[in-house]
């Protein structure tokens, strides 16, 4: 058995996997993307146009506008890019991934004055899918110390180093969603006024996956061992060192939108939407495996023995709560029988979205995750987002073509605008027939990120720079009967 010990201090590696820190919680709630292909190729300025089954997410109110029965049902395909340079040594990257987004049903009531619609499906708004990958050679001596108490069948060979002249190789990747089942209600209030709702089941699930490997290319990680005699009596050569994180999370929330919808005169409609505070439960089960590889010459036999150990670092659960804020949307949108221009905005103070540890649980075992809340509170601001799209309809209405631009800032104070987000989005929408249109969206988003990877807390972290590169590609159908 295994006895060695680590001063390369992995057991903090552990805790990063489930003591979130306050750029996390930010990072996977401002993600959220939503769904629709036509709002997609808009650029997600859809709060006043909200005309179609996707309403329920971006303008409730807007459902009453539908007149006829309609199911709207997508899938998207996602190309993700990486480009990382770490020790003046640049990796790419990419993965793909083709999931199911959306299905649902609306339906309008017979009524005898105005719009009575009721809705309801299921949609991915908040996709998990990303790659990253980066390696470097490491002259001179790591930075982060690390060394084992080396036990086995042939002796003790005490703490030894493996820290000089290495290759160090990292490949995250994470994979999964947060989705909504919806049970949506609009009603025409009044002749310009339509108001309307949305209650959400928050579900879903994520798989991360770290992988490290450290290696001795070089064979400079080498110790001349003796005895009490000071004899030469073997070498001990340092192979490679990997260590393989998972972490699978689950969540779950209930959610409520609020919208309503304005008509300004034949052309122009203004949305507005709030949506409630909610609670999402997150619990995540993690693991932590690593295997440990070297030679042993043994001089006195001309003998070279090689070892490979393998075993469990760690594994556990956790759960915790996020709180989230409120956040309000707003969007106004010009319609003539040629166009469509839409412009939306939304408002969110990110510093007001908190830890919360969960009921009955014991607040002790919270004390550093509870600590982040100072940080958001600190650390973060309000964000106002936009989007502008537009949409051609040509060939009497057969074909629509779209285009839009969505811009997002960083919630942190102080970032520079690098870390800002931009997205470009264009689609197309082809009647098939009068009960069938085909909606084809495509949308691009590129971000320069400066990552550090920090294993040890005495330790200077790795420093990456990346460029992440995100192409998506949605298709979908809409049935009118």
């Amino acid at each position: 058995m295994r006895l060695f010990r680590y001063i390369f201090l992995f057991s903090l590696m552990v805790s990063t996997l489930f003591a979130q820190t306050a750029e996390e919680a930010v990072q996977l709630m401002q993600s959220e993307d939503g769904f629709g292909i036509r709002a997609a190729g808009m650029g997600n300025a859809y709060a006043g146009v909200a005309d179609d089954y996707s309403a329920i997410y971006w303008n409730p109110a807007g459902l009453a506008q539908i007149k006829d029965n309609e199911v709207l049902l997508s899938l998207y395909n996602l190309r993700y890019a990486n480009e990382a340079t770490y020790l003046n040594e640049t990796t790419n990257g990419t993965r793909t991934f083709t999931k199911f987004q959306n299905f649902g049903y609306a339906y309008p009531f017979p009524v005898s004055r105005g719009s009575l619609v009721m809705a309801f499906g299921y949609q991915r708004i908040n996709g998990m899918d990303n790659f990253s990958r980066f390696s470097g050679y490491l002259p001179g001596t790591s930075s982060n110390y690390l060394a084992f108490d080396i036990s086995n069948d042939l002796g003790d060979y005490g703490t030894l180093d493996f820290d000089r002249d290495i290759h160090q190789e990292q490949i995250t990747s994470s994979e999964g969603n947060m989705a909504n089942w919806s049970f949506g209600m609009a009603i025409d209030v009044s002749s310009n006024f339509s108001a309307g709702f949305a209650l959400n089941y928050v579900t879903g699930s994520s798989d991360y996956a770290s992988r490290y490997a450290q290696t001795d290319p070089n064979q400079k990680n080498v110790y001349d061992i003796y005895d009490g005699n000071n004899q030469h009596i073997e070498t001990f050569m340092y192979d490679h060192y990997n260590v393989n994180q998972d972490l699978h999370t689950n969540y779950s929330a209930f959610q409520a939108k609020l919208g309503g919808l304005f008509r300004l005169g034949q052309h122009l409609r203004f949305g507005a939407n709030i949506t409630l505070p909610m609670t999402l439960n997150v619990e995540e089960i993690w693991s932590v495996d690593d295997d440990l590889g070297y030679d042993i010459d043994v001089f006195s036999d001309n003998t070279i023995y090689q070892f490979v150990e393998a075993g469990n670092v760690d594994a556990g659960t956790f759960e915790y709560n996020i709180s989230t804020p409120f956040t309000f949307g707003g969007g106004l949108s010009y319609r003539n029988s040629l166009m469509v221009l839409s412009a939306s905005a939304e408002y969110t103070d990110w510093s007001q979205l908190r830890y919360e540890a969960p009921d009955n649980a014991d607040v002790s075992m919270y004390s550093d995750l509870l600590a982040e809340n100072t940080v958001l509170a600190d650390k973060y601001q309000p964000v106002l987002s936009y989007a502008l799209g537009a949409e051609l309809n040509v060939f009497s209405d057969a074909l629509s073509l779209r285009g839009g631009y969505r811009y997002l800032p960083s919630a942190l104070k102080d970032a520079s605008t690098d870390a800002d987000k931009q997205f470009y989005s264009a689609g197309v929408g082809f009647r098939l027939d009068e009960s069938s249109t085909l909606e084809v969206a495509y949308v691009r988003h590129s971000e320069k990120q400066t990552l550090y990877y920090q294993y040890d807390w005495d330790a200077d972290p790795m420093q990456t720079s990346e460029n992440h590169t995100a192409q998506k590609v949605l298709v979908g159908l809409k049935l009118i009967f």
